[in-house]
């Protein structure tokens, strides 16, 4: 599976995770955003550092994840 720790992106995807283990709030809204099944409020500052991230897209004042690879990676772990 491309998530896997040996998948295609696997590089790609630590990269993001330990940004965010270094930043426990970043973390938090994303698992928000990952865990939701509707357009997530955040804090403006925290949905500018995911979106820039890539991780998630901004549909007006709302976030949803950037795309279904990196729901699947970061609900799984």
């Amino acid at each position: 599976m491309a998530t896997s720790a040996t998948g295609i992106y696997a590089a790609h995807l630590r990269r993001y995770r330990v940004s965010l283990q270094e930043q426990p709030a970043l973390a938090e809204a994303l698992k928000q955003v990952m865990g939701a099944t509707e357009p997530v409020l955040l804090d403006p500052v925290l949905a500018y550092k995911l979106s820039s991230m890539g991780l998630i897209t901004q549909l007006g004042n709302k976030a949803v994840p950037g795309n279904q690879l990196y729901r699947w990676y970061f609900l799984e772990s």
